[in-house]
């Protein structure tokens, strides 16, 4: 009878090993995607803040008198969020296309 040793036991289980290899990096690079998506989510409430916060500015300048600085300062954050809201399109579209090419 053969005895089982731990190099024997090494030798049965490469074909395994080789054969789960692949799967263990597809998980590394899911991984990253996964740990991604708190941020993405934080980024995705704020930027829904601030844009609930650019409407109800908005709101109230009919309401009122603005000044040529208020009106300033309203299209720097408008455009700070449409500049967010651009590159997260481009993260999520990065994201999808990576996740589409490793199927």
């Amino acid at each position: 009878m053969t005895e089982v040793t731990l190099e024997v036991l090494r030798e049965e289980l490469k074909p395994i090993r080789e054969e789960l290899k692949p799967i263990h990096d597809e998980f590394k690079r899911i991984a990253a995607f996964v740990d991604g998506i708190p941020l993405m989510h934080r980024t995705v409430t704020t930027i829904l803040q601030e844009q609930r916060m650019l409407r109800s500015t908005i709101n109230d300048l009919a309401r009122v008198q603005v000044t040529a600085g208020e009106i300033q300062a309203l299209h720097d954050d408008v455009n700070r969020v449409m500049t967010q809201v651009a590159e997260l399109e481009v993260q999520i579209a990065t994201l999808q296309r990576t996740k589409q090419d490793k199927s």
